[in-house]
């Protein structure tokens, strides 16, 4: 199996998800969303996965790779692959899905718990907390399933047809993921945000359950 991933940028790897695929044997092709234009074959891919970036879907103007990256998306989604947005990723799929993409009046930034509404993506628990840091939202595309929700997100996540998934939290951070996160990061935003204490303390608490409900999660959408 071969799935495409698509990185935004350095800070926001493919993190648990190359240990994963290193378990299922399955290939990951990791792309630069620069390098990707309208006319990149998707036929060789099996599955697709779009990662998130401290971008907005609304800079497509100042960042012309967004705006191929956004027709790149509207040809993925009418494959019949599986496909997975995680953060920036999950805005870019709701918004390819006609939903409404918006700056949230707080951040979620942190490890936050999300209550698992779907009981297909509850692997055995209802609420579980998960690293965030994001601060736009999005209302829930026509015809989606709702995943989940938290105290300062209303929707978490959705599920569309059996083969389009977005979370808004980050799965897929794993330690070195978070440390390079919360380089020269100061705690300034509005809203539930944790300063990087209490974020390297409640990674040695929540990632081990994180990471267990991630590897799930994948082999659910990819069927590994």
């Amino acid at each position: 199996m071969r799935i495409l991933v698509i990185q935004h940028e350095d800070q926001t790897p493919a993190g648990l998800t190359i240990e994963w695929a290193r378990h299922k044997n399955i290939h990951l092709d990791l792309r630069n969303s620069c390098d990707l234009t309208p006319a990149f074959s998707l036929d060789t891919y099996d599955g697709f996965l779009i990662l998130g970036g401290s971008m907005d879907t609304d800079q497509a103007e100042e960042l012309p790779w967004l705006k191929s990256e956004k027709i790149l998306i509207q040809q993925i989604l009418k494959t019949t692959k599986p496909v997975l947005g995680i953060c920036l990723g999950s805005q870019l799929l709701a918004e390819a899905l006609g939903a409404r993409v918006f700056e949230a009046p707080i951040w979620e930034i942190g490890w936050h718990p999300v209550q698992i509404s779907d009981p297909t993506f509850q692997f055995g628990q209802k609420e579980l907390s998960f690293f965030h840091w994001h601060h736009d939202a999005f209302e829930l595309p026509k015809g989606a399933r709702s995943m989940g929700l938290s105290e300062g997100c209303q929707v978490q996540g959705f599920s569309v047809a059996g083969r389009i998934f977005a979370v808004q939290f980050h799965p897929e951070a794993d330690a070195p993921w978070i440390e390079l996160s919360l380089e020269d990061w100061t705690p300034t935003e509005p809203g539930f945000v944790q300063d990087s204490e209490q974020i390297r303390a409640l990674t040695e608490r929540n990632l081990g359950a994180s990471r267990r409900w991630y590897f799930e999660f994948l082999s659910f959408i990819y069927k590994a």
